[in-house]
């Protein structure tokens, strides 16, 4: 069965919204320091793409990257390289293994 190609574009930081069930936030709504991160991103970009869901309600739901949007937003970034795709059971692992495996490019 052909897997769809997830649509890289960048996408406004503000229209992407942070996910309640991210296991980082779930538990005491931390983070961790993104210092570095933020300066690397700020310098470079968000090299890896944040991986989102189809626009609902006018905000793309985040499945993977809160550190990178939360980052890129510190960073003063406006936009952000995104992986839109399918979502939905098998849908987002499957993309989710092609964004760690770096089949997905910007």
């Amino acid at each position: 069965m052909a897997t769809a190609k997830p649509n890289v574009q960048y996408l406004p930081v503000d229209e992407i919204e942070p996910s309640p069930d991210n296991p980082r936030t779930a538990f005491d709504g931390d983070l961790g320091d993104l210092t570095e991160l933020t300066e690397l991103i700020r310098a470079q970009g968000v090299l890896q793409p944040l991986l989102v869901c189809p626009k609902r309600d006018g905000r793309y739901p985040l499945v993977f990257g809160e550190r990178r949007l939360a980052s890129a937003k510190l960073a003063g970034l406006a936009e952000a390289a995104a992986a839109v795709g399918a979502c939905g059971g098998s849908a987002v692992g499957s993309l989710a293994g092609r964004c760690r495996s770096g089949s997905v490019h910007t």
